[in-house]
């Protein structure tokens, strides 16, 4: 029963946020991926709310192919942002 409350809560509350709030969640989320692949970051935050989710998705799929077979270092970086 909690879970059905608590999955019903957080619906209403994605429902209800605003657009800047969840953009700011993702810039974020975007710095910290920038800071784990020693990578410069790009603002998103002040797009649209699906630009920004379509500009992360980019950034993170570009961090990606550029680091190739380095990804120890990817993993070093993450993990002492993690500390």
């Amino acid at each position: 029963m909690r879970s059905k409350c608590f999955k019903n809560l957080l619906s209403r509350l994605e429902r209800h946020t605003p657009s800047i709030f969840k953009n700011i969640e993702l810039q974020i989320l975007l710095n910290t991926t920038a800071a784990a692949f020693d990578r410069p970051g790009k603002m998103i935050w002040q797009l649209p709310e699906d630009k920004a989710l379509a500009a992360y998705a980019a950034y993170t799929k570009t961090c990606l192919k550029d680091t190739g077979p380095d990804r120890k270092r990817v993993y070093r970086h993450a993990y002492r942002l993690g500390q």
